[in-house]
C-alpha cells in the first residue's frame, strides 16, 4: 500500500495536471468563440451563393455548361481529403472521422481502380501509419492563419487537377460543427460539382411541374459566362467553409475533453484526499496506541 507521502505527491501531480488542462480549456474556448464567429458569418455567403448557383446550373447541362458541373462516364480515380488534427487531447474528434473514413475506404475500394488518399493533419497519418495503410499526400501546419486567399490556391488546383484528368471525383472528409459537444462526419464531393445539388445548402433545383417554380431572370453578362465566373468562387467558399466547420468542430472537441479532465482531476484529488485522510488518522491512532502501551508498561 502505498504511504502517506507517496498519496500526498499524486495528489500535487494531479492538481498540476488540473491546471494543465484548465489552461487548455480555457484557450480552446476563446479559439472556438472566434473560429465559430468566422463560420458563423461565412455560412450564410456559402448557402446564398449556392442558391444562385443552383438556379445558372439548372439552365446549363452537357456541352453548353461549366466543365466543372460535367460528370464524367466512368469514375475510375476517385481523391479523399480527410480534415484531421495537428494535436491531440480533442475528445473523438479525429478518431470518430479516421474510423468513418477506414469503413468507406473498405466498403468502396472495389469500385473504383484506384482510391487517392490526402491527409490534412498529423494524426491522420499517424492513424493510418499504425494500421499499416497508406496515404498519398500529407500537409501538416496549414490551419493557423488559414484565409480566403488559401482556399483560393487549393480550390484552383484542384479545377487544373480534374480538368488534366488526374482524377474523377474529389470528396472532402471533415467534422461539420453543430455546436461544442456535437459534430457530424461528412463526407462532400467538391468536384465535379452537382447541377441539382450544389454545396452543402441543401437547395433542389426544380426538375419538374410539382416542385418549387424557379423564376427567370436577366443577367449581365449572359447566364454561361456568369455560370463560368461564379463556380470556381463558389468551389473556394465551401473549401473556405469546410475548414472552419473543421476548426470549429476541433476546438470545440478540445475544450469539452480539457473540460471532463479537469473534472476527472477534481474526482481524482477528492479520492486521493480520503485516503490520505484516513492513513493520516490510522498513523496518529497507531501512535496514540504507542503512548498509552508505554503508559500501561510503566505502571
Amino acid at each position: 500500500m502505498a504511504s502517506l507521502k507517496d498519496i500526498r505527491k499524486r495528489i500535487s501531480s494531479v492538481k498540476n495536471t488540473q491546471k494543465i488542462t484548465r489552461a487548455m480549456k480555457m484557450v480552446a474556448a476563446s479559439k472556438l468563440r472566434r473560429s465559430q464567429q468566422s463560420l458563423m458569418a461565412a455560412r450564410p455567403y456559402a448557402e446564398n451563393m449556392a442558391k444562385l448557383v443552383n438556379q445558372l446550373a439548372a439552365k446549363q447541362s452537357g456541352e453548353a455548361g461549366h466543365p466543372l458541373l460535367a460528370t464524367r462516364d466512368e469514375i475510375k480515380t476517385v481523391r479523399l481529403v480527410a480534415l484531421t488534427s495537428d494535436r491531440g487531447f480533442c475528445g473523438g474528434f479525429n478518431g470518430t472521422l479516421l474510423r468513418r473514413l477506414t469503413e468507406w475506404l473498405d466498403e468502396n475500394s472495389a469500385q473504383y481502380e484506384k482510391i487517392e488518399v490526402q491527409m490534412i493533419g498529423k494524426k491522420g497519418k499517424d492513424f493510418f501509419q499504425a494500421r499499416g495503410r497508406e496515404i498519398d499526400h500529407l500537409e501538416t501546419g496549414i490551419y493557423e492563419g488559414f484565409n480566403l486567399g488559401a482556399a483560393r490556391e487549393r480550390s484552383e488546383q484542384l479545377i487544373a487537377d480534374y480538368a488534366d484528368g488526374v482524377w474523377d471525383e474529389c470528396y472532402f472528409v471533415y467534422n461539420k460543427f453543430k455546436s461544442a459537444i456535437s459534430q457530424d462526419v461528412t463526407f462532400q464531393k467538391v468536384v465535379p460539382l452537382s447541377a441539382k445539388v450544389v454545396g452543402d445548402a441543401d437547395i433542389e433545383v426544380a426538375a419538374d411541374e410539382n416542385q418549387e417554380y424557379i423564376p427567370e431572370y436577366i443577367y449581365e453578362p449572359e447566364a454561361p459566362e456568369l455560370l463560368g465566373e461564379l463556380l470556381p468562387r463558389f468551389l473556394t467558399t465551401e473549401i473556405y467553409r469546410i475548414f472552419l466547420e473543421s476548426i470549429a468542430s476541433e476546438f470545440g472537441s478540445r475544450m469539452v475533453a480539457m473540460d471532463g479532465a479537469t473534472n476527472n482531476c477534481s474526482d481524482m484529488i477528492d479520492d486521493l484526499s480520503v485516503l490520505a485522510n484516513r492513513l493520516r488518522q490510522a498513523a496518529i491512532t497507531n501512535d496514540l496506541m504507542d503512548i498509552v502501551n508505554g503508559a500501561e508498561a510503566l505502571k
